[in-house]
């Protein structure tokens, strides 16, 4: 047995201590808010104060409903999910923790069924879809890897492009940027943690990306590092440029388009009004006898 599987057999251990007192799922679901608020709140106490104060009081109010002994073992929890994600990542690489372990607690039905994809299965896909060129085209170009999601679940397939870079020899704390989101909150909050304790600068957003409406915004800790705000504007201004080029290109593109269609239903009408006259011609001949 490896260090790793002892640190997640204590965290198991202890939800499973809290589970007699309390609903889990909902004990769960309060874990993953709780600890996304104290370390969003960490770097915005400098940057967001209005965002601090008022998930501040989403905490205190979710912190009243549980007893000090209870809060003590949260922070446990959380202390035990640092060391593990620090021991995956000098083992075996990053793991989708929060995901496997709300499937070994049997919490997998109370989010309508849903399975969450293996670490292993998220790398492969990681490396398919974005090869070692692909990333080394993308850092020359931008200077970084932008990769987006807009259901995300608990971010493990981000957690996989983490892994991908890695193997690639490529530092994802400072070439990756990440902007994803869902619309399941908690799923939002595995992410966003996830993301965070890994060290990979990112927005998570929960939303409705159908309606695209968005609810909540949360900026991991190492967004606010090496200037990524005015990276981030700098680079979607120049693909908003790139793209709105390339729309001009394919709208006079469609223009020629239209005009070569055109021409061929104008011979086509033509033909087809010759053909017609041929045909009553013909009518009338036959008419005759």
């Amino acid at each position: 047995m490896t260090r790793g599987d002892d640190l997640l057999k204590e965290i198991l251990k202890i939800f499973e201590s809290l589970r007699y007192k309390r609903d889990l799922w909902s004990l769960y679901s309060d874990f993953l808010e709780m600890m996304a608020i104290a370390i969003s709140n960490s770097a915005e106490r400098y940057f967001l104060p209005k965002s601090f104060e008022k998930r501040e009081q989403r905490y205190l109010s979710l912190a009243k409903t549980y007893d000090k002994e209870e809060l003590l073992k949260m922070s446990e929890v959380f202390n035990l999910f640092v060391k593990l994600q620090d021991y995956n990542l000098e083992s075996q690489g990053a793991r989708d923790i929060l995901g496997g372990l709300l499937m070994q607690l049997g919490l997998g039905n109370k989010w309508a069924g849903q399975i969450f994809t293996p670490d292993n299965l998220a790398s492969l896909l990681a490396r398919i879809s974005c090869s070692e060129e692909d990333v080394k085209k993308q850092i020359e170009d931008r200077g970084f890897v932008y990769a987006s999601d807009s259901a995300v679940g608990g971010g493990v397939t981000m957690i996989g492009l983490v892994n991908a870079m890695l193997d690639g020899g490529f530092n994802p704390q400072r070439y990756l940027f990440v902007e994803c989101g869902d619309l399941d909150k908690r799923a939002c909050f595995m992410t966003y943690i996830q993301l965070s304790t890994l060290g990979i600068p990112a927005i998570v957003k929960n939303q409705d990306a159908l309606l695209n409406k968005v609810f909540d915004v949360w900026f991991t800790p190492a967004f606010y590092l090496d200037g990524w705000w005015f990276r981030l504007k700098d680079f979607k201004a120049k693909d908003k440029g790139e793209g709105l080029a390339k729309r001009e290109e394919n709208i006079e593109q469609s223009k020629g388009n239209i005009e070569e269609r055109k021409e061929i239903l104008t011979k086509k009408t033509e033909r087809h009004q010759e053909e017609e006259e041929i045909i009553d011609k013909e009518d009338e001949q036959l008419s005759l006898f």
